[in-house]
């Protein structure tokens, strides 16, 4: 699974590709925790995390904020 990660008070969205569809990993900590795991349950083993439309500001903040809030409670 492929999709963007936004997470919320952290990301700065710099660009929106407009012809895609994507998954979207939008919201609280607890949010995206909650959607990871929904797609755990529904077989989904690996995922890629697309930020290629943040800043690179952002984008340094989103993984800080993935890897020490989300990732840890996704299990």
């Amino acid at each position: 699974m492929r999709g963007m990660v936004s997470v919320e008070g952290v990301s700065d969205v710099a660009y929106r590709f407009p012809e895609r569809q994507p998954v979207t990993l939008a919201g609280s900590t607890a949010q995206i925790v909650d959607i990871i795991g929904r797609f755990g349950q529904a077989g989904v083993e690996h995922m890629v995390l697309d930020m290629t439309t943040h800043s690179h500001a952002s984008f340094l903040a989103v993984m800080e904020a993935f890897a020490g809030d989300v990732r840890p409670k996704a299990g």
